[in-house]
């Protein structure tokens, strides 16, 4: 049982007998009872009796035993040789205001033992009372509990300790810097302790070198390096061992090699190492001028400072390396980005002049087979011609059908790139995919079936209707390409509406579209193959067996019509292709208008006071373009440039229509029309170039009230559109 423990049982075990002794009779001036002073002698604490007016008359064995005093020497007044001076004044005052009043008496203070200890003391006095409640007697008992002052004191000091350390690591954790935090807590250490100098130090090759501290300045700062036993062959040893070195008087005559120590104005010193396998890399010295008799709670907080403290070194030591190596990789990581990126762009490059050779192949091969048909016939006329046949009816249709082919493939380039104007208007898909059922049904052949599914109460959509038209046949012949067996394709029309998720996924407005799918039940495609398909110039045929622009081109122009396209495909299990067109919510219906190029038969004329004005830079177009509409009936001028063109107009010739290039020198042909137009409000402008950017096209689609008309053209394309803009209100 702890000492606090007996204490408590003793005061306990002392009421209880003071409720037995308050129930005897009355004492009076009567001796005292052998029952009484057995029972007092006995008792584990210290008691006695004394007089109305105060004066003590009794103590038990306890108190004499205790104080090691004579019943004479205490008799009275005399127990206050056992009290400690610096508490006696209160404790008479208080005790003689009790016995004034007439109350119990109860405080705390010291009573000086036979060692000469002066001890804590419960001290509790009750007064005695007769029948009639006259105080005939007083019985006081005084209760040791120094242990559980000691107790209560080593628990303040523990948790006063305990809120020290997590103040002080609270603090580190704040710091980065190595040294910032040996300063603060040597600082803080010896304002705990009280001491003069507190610091850090680091042992290596039996030299101290001193780190981070603090000083009063009564002691002068320890710096710089010191060898091991310039402190004597104790405190190397010490050192050395990686023990706990603790001086409490340096100047004490069997101080030994502490003496040195002394000289250096050190009276009392700790000094903790740090073992680190095996090794003493560093430690935490304290150190006083005045001589000290620490005690084991000081010396184990100087432990503990000395191990937490070190610890936060070495994680901010640590962090600050990783930091270094982070940057370190953090350049290296730059520069490997840099060359990543130069190899990058060496590989885009070299992909680029392949995909480039590729596109060349291609274009090279199809226009070569075209070129090869016009030229041949060409020449094939000339000889019959020469001969004074003019059987050259197939030859001319031939050079025809070559010419129109590389006009085609110019437009599919064009498509692909985005760059083909386009005059978009509301289309009925469903009426579009009828009118082209009988042409997919040739394109396809024998072998392939064609389905159409068409859906009720479809929208219209808002698009280019050749360019719509082109998109069809192009997926239709991929999909016939992909089924060399034979197979299913089919098309299905329906209304779609993106939400919110798929329009970012998309990167498209949400909104209502139009889905047309194109179906077929080919050999499908790899996953590679797939990721690639849309990808500008990439075929799966060879070089010279296709230009690679097919589904580029119908990417481009969905694109370019604000729609989306997804594809979706697996080997052996066919492919679909799903394009989202934007609903039209104008009130307007498409125009029942073919391709100008598929028109035949007769041309409408013109008449000779509809005055026509051609601006052409290049000769030859000029001339073929001027020559056609007179043989169609209209009065022609011509000009090579803007600035010529702008002669005629300022000359106050009259002029019906402008047909101008778009591309020239000096002067484009929207900047001649602009000045024209200033001079004659009603002048009527077709456009026309092999390619246009930002001139009459923005977005990829024709200025609204603009008439353009794409090269290369032929005489039946050129005089519709004369005739059509003249004739337009």
């Amino acid at each position: 049982m702890s000492d606090a423990a007996n204490d408590s049982s003793s005061a306990r075990n002392f009421w209880q007998a003071t409720a037995r002794v308050e129930a005897l009779p009355p004492l009076g001036d009567a001796p005292l009872s052998d029952d009484f002073r057995l029972l007092a002698d006995n008792l584990p604490t210290c008691c006695w009796l004394a007089r109305p007016d105060g004066y003590i008359v009794w103590y038990n064995r306890r108190w004499h035993e205790y104080c090691g005093t004579t019943p004479e020497e205490m008799e009275g007044w005399g127990w206050q040789r056992v009290h400690d001076p610096n508490h006696l004044p209160r404790v008479l005052a208080s005790w003689r205001g009790s016995i004034a009043s007439g109350e119990p008496f109860e405080m705390v203070f010291p009573l000086r033992g036979a060692d000469g200890i002066f001890r804590p003391f419960l001290t509790r006095i009750v007064p005695l009372r007769d029948s009639e409640g006259a105080i005939v007697r007083w019985l006081g008992a005084n209760t040791e509990i120094d242990a559980q002052v000691r107790a209560e004191t080593a628990l303040r000091d523990a948790k006063a300790e305990r809120d020290f350390i997590i103040a002080l690591s609270t603090k580190q954790r704040a710091l980065t810097d190595p040294d910032s935090i040996m300063r603060l807590s040597a600082e803080r250490l010896a304002a705990r302790l009280g001491a003069n100098r507190a610091g850090f130090y680091r042992i290596a090759h039996n030299r101290i070198r001193y780190l981070e501290g603090w000083t009063d300045w009564s002691l002068p700062p320890l710096t710089g390096e010191r060898e091991m036993r310039a402190y004597g062959w104790s405190v190397e040893q010490y050192l050395r061992e990686g023990e706990t070195l603790v001086i409490r008087d340096s100047l004490a005559e069997d101080a030994g090699d502490w003496g040195i120590v002394a000289k250096a104005g050190v009276g009392a010193a700790i000094s903790v190492a740090l073992a680190q396998e095996g090794a003493q890399p560093a430690g935490l010295y304290v150190n006083c001028r005045a001589p000290r008799d620490w005690t084991a709670d000081e010396i184990s907080l100087v432990q503990e400072v000395a191990e937490l403290t070190w610890l936060a070194v070495e994680r901010a030591e640590a962090t600050r390396m990783l930091e270094l190596r982070v940057a370190s990789q953090g350049e290296q990581l730059a520069e490997a980005t840099v060359a990543a990126q130069a190899a990058e762009t060496k590989v885009r490059q070299l992909q680029k002049m392949e995909a480039v050779g590729q596109l060349t192949g291609g274009i090279a091969h199809d226009f070569n087979n075209m070129l090869a048909v016009v030229i041949g016939a060409l020449n094939l006329m000339q000889r019959r011609v020469a001969r004074g046949s003019m059987d050259v009816g197939k030859y001319l249709e031939a050079a025809m059908d070559g010419a129109n082919r590389a006009a085609a493939l110019t437009q599919r380039l064009l498509a692909f790139s985005r760059q083909q104007p386009l005059a978009p208007e509301a289309i009925d898909a469903n009426k579009m995919m009828a009118s082209l059922n009988e042409l997919l049904v040739r394109t396809l052949g024998e072998n392939v079936h064609l389905e159409m599914v068409l859906g009720a109460g479809l929208w219209k959509c808002h698009a280019d209707v050749n360019g719509l038209e082109n998109v069809v046949i192009n997926l239709a012949v991929n999909a016939r390409d992909a089924m060399p067996d034979g197979g299913w394709l089919t098309i299905e029309t329906t209304n779609a509406h993106i939400d919110d998720a798929y329009a970012r996924e998309a990167e498209i407005v949400t909104g209502q579209y139009v889905m047309l799918a194109v179906t077929d039940t080919g050999i499908g495609m790899t996953p590679d193959v797939l990721a690639r398909a849309f990808e500008p110039f990439f075929t799966t045929k060879g070089v010279g067996r296709g230009t690679g622009l097919g589904l580029s081109q119908v990417f481009g122009f969905v694109r370019q019509s604000g729609g989306h396209i997804r594809i979706y495909s697996e080997v052996g299990h066919g492919t679909t292709l799903k394009i989202y067109l934007p609903r039209d919510f104008g009130e307007g219906t498409a125009a029942a208008k073919r391709k100008i190029a598929g028109v035949t038969g007769a041309l409408p004329g013109g008449r000779s006071e509809e005055i026509v004005l051609v601006v052409e830079d290049e000769a030859r177009v000029r001339s073929l373009s001027t020559e056609a509409l007179r043989d169609l009936g209209y009065t022609v001028l011509h000009a090579a440039d803007g600035a010529a063109a702008m002669q005629i107009f300022e000359s106050g010739q009259h002029v019906t229509l402008l047909f101008t290039d778009i591309v020239m020198p000096d002067m484009t042909g929207r900047q001649l029309a602009d000045r024209a137009k200033a001079m004659l409000p009603d002048l009527k402008v077709i456009y026309t170039t092999g390619y246009t950017r930002n001139a009459v096209v923005h977005n990829g689609t024709l200025d609204p009230g603009v008439h353009f008309l794409p090269k290369p053209f032929g005489i039946d394309q050129l005089g519709l559109i004369v005739r059509q803009v003249l004739d337009e209100e």
